[in-house]
């Protein structure tokens, strides 16, 4: 166990009134994972969360629900368009 002492700086005080922090250091503890052992793990837990959903029908239906619903709201709001809606423009960048 090591004891990491931190006083203010500027003041006159003593050691005793210092602030003592514990820190403990396990060896048995599993290094910090990397950002992507992170991200890998989460890709795999989200595709077998749809693949949970896929083969549930009625948890698929509420998924395409849910889905269809944040497309109309998208839609509602402006954030999407519909094709005809779009320029000339819009429709060979979209394509």
């Amino acid at each position: 166990m090591d004891v990491l002492i931190i006083c203010a700086s500027g003041f006159d005080i003593s050691e005793a009134m210092c602030l003592m922090i514990l820190t403990e250091y396990d060896d048995t503890m599993p290094p910090k994972r990397s950002r992507e052992e992170i991200l890998r793990r989460k890709r795999e837990a989200e595709k077998t969360r749809m693949l949970k959903i896929k083969n549930d029908p009625i948890k698929l239906a509420e998924y395409k629900e849910k889905e269809k619903q944040k497309y109309l709201k998208k839609i509602e709001k402006g954030q999407r368009k519909r094709i005809n809606q779009m320029t000339d423009r819009e429709k060979r960048s979209t394509r």
